[in-house]
């Protein structure tokens, strides 16, 4: 074994440690679920779109994690932009930028009330995204800060080491991610460990609170900004997400 991966590992379990001792996760969870190809590039050209600046004008000040955490916020209540921005981090400018293209692309309507998913809407919140969020509580449950995860249904082949999706959350905000993948009932961080053997109480706890399936995969990320730390889950999410769309 290399002397990287050692200290990855060492690394590893003194995080391990201090997550199996307070592990504590609670429910919001949403399944990323794709039925159909159509679906699933429907989602992944209409989030892109969101994001894309239009000329002349700078590009938008929000990101692809913004307008998926938008969407999964309307798809459960009618919203405000004033709440909406407060909840996403977003300043009002652009918040109002991000529900005007929304509004465009016929994803949304407003009206005194605040912010309505359409029918097309609609149609990208159930076939994208169900039962999608895990968050932990305890800021105990992770060496700093605030701990989120992400469940991503199927994705559990689509991810290789790890590395990219831990590099994409920390780029996002989130000050660490872990990538972890269950399958044939084993929790694995891919290359490093099976949690399973090695961490029994942690993983049994992992797996309970997400629900989790053969094949699917999992994303932990934590941090001090509790908005960063969901912008990092989600972005490292996305990655799998855009592999599972490409092979569909």
């Amino acid at each position: 074994m290399s002397a990287t991966i050692m200290a990855r590992k060492a690394v590893l379990f003194t995080v391990l440690d201090g997550l199996s001792n307070h592990l504590s996760l609670i429910a919001v969870r949403i399944t990323i679920y794709i039925p159909t190809r159509n679906g699933c590039r429907m989602l992944l050209v209409e989030a892109k779109r969101l994001t894309e600046g239009e000329a002349p004008g700078p590009h938008p000040g929000f990101s692809l994690a913004h307008a998926l955490y938008a969407i999964l916020i309307m798809g459960t209540s009618v919203v405000g932009r004033q709440r909406l921005a407060a909840t996403l981090g977003l300043g009002e400018g652009s918040a109002r930028t991000l529900l005007k293209k929304m509004k465009k692309m016929g994803i949304i309507i407003t009206d005194r009330k605040g912010c309505h998913l359409t029918p097309r809407g609609i149609m990208l919140y159930n076939e994208a995204i169900r039962s999608f969020f895990t968050f932990i509580p305890s800021p105990k449950t992770v060496p700093r800060g605030h701990p989120f995860g992400v469940v991503i249904r199927s994705g559990a082949k689509f991810v290789g080491s790890g590395l990219k999706e831990r590099d994409e959350a920390v780029k996002a905000g989130a000050e660490g991610a872990m990538t972890l993948v269950y399958t044939r009932g084993s929790l694995l961080m891919p290359e490093l460990s099976d949690l399973t053997k090695e961490h029994p109480e942690l993983a049994t706890e992992i797996i309970k609170a997400g629900s989790l399936n053969d094949g699917d995969a999992v994303i932990i990320a934590w941090g001090p900004d509790p908005a960063s730390v969901v912008y990092g889950a989600l972005s490292a999410a996305w990655i799998v997400y855009e592999k599972m769309s490409a092979s569909s």
